[in-house]
């Protein structure tokens, strides 16, 4: 795994990347569209219009796992892949602490949140890398960047995050930060 600073998007282009890992989550809304709400999946849902929908489908299909997008109405010189860092559900827990801090106030414990306002999953960005990795090596690709998972507003710490999926993750995987 190397890591690089910079704009997602330049860098993609910059280093001809291969695909582009974005993180998400398991919500599917009601109009079928992924719950794509804030930092780089938001900038894909803007970048790539036709991205929330096919998601959302494949969410309900197949559920949560890590998997690549492309669409040649829009001419992309890259997969965007889909990387799973929280569920489709949460249940608050005692103190809401599984819920980002933003979002603790409308969740009592017991009550059932949105995958998009919890804190990520640890596991489940594990079993991600995992299943990046089979993608990277499926495709063949070369470069492959993604942006930290779960961290910044998903609150996890980059320190924790990177000392589990840094033995996961080879070098044809660039995480990228700010």
């Amino acid at each position: 795994m190397l890591e690089r600073r910079g704009d997602l998007w330049m860098l993609a282009h910059e280093l001809k990347a291969d695909a582009v890992a974005i993180t998400t989550n398991g919500f599917v809304k009601d109009n079928g569209h992924a719950a794509l709400v804030r930092g780089p999946s938001l900038q894909a849902a803007v970048k790539y219009p036709w991205f929330p929908e096919a998601l959302g489908i494949s969410l309900k299909m197949y559920g949560l796992r890590v998997q690549g997008f492309r669409n040649l109405q829009y001419n992309m010189p890259y997969t965007l892949v889909a990387f799973p860092i929280k569920p489709d559900y949460v249940t608050a827990n005692d103190m809401s602490t599984n819920i980002i801090r933003k979002r603790r106030w409308n969740y009592e414990t017991g009550v059932k949140a949105p995958g998009w306002a919890a804190i990520a999953d640890i596991d489940l960005i594990v079993r991600s890398c995992g299943e990046l990795m089979s993608l990277v090596d499926e495709k063949c690709w070369n470069v492959v960047l993604l942006v930290r998972p779960g961290c910044a507003k998903d609150e996890l710490s980059w320190k924790d995050v990177k000392n589990v999926i840094q033995p996961i993750l080879d070098d044809r995987v660039i995480v990228v930060s700010r």
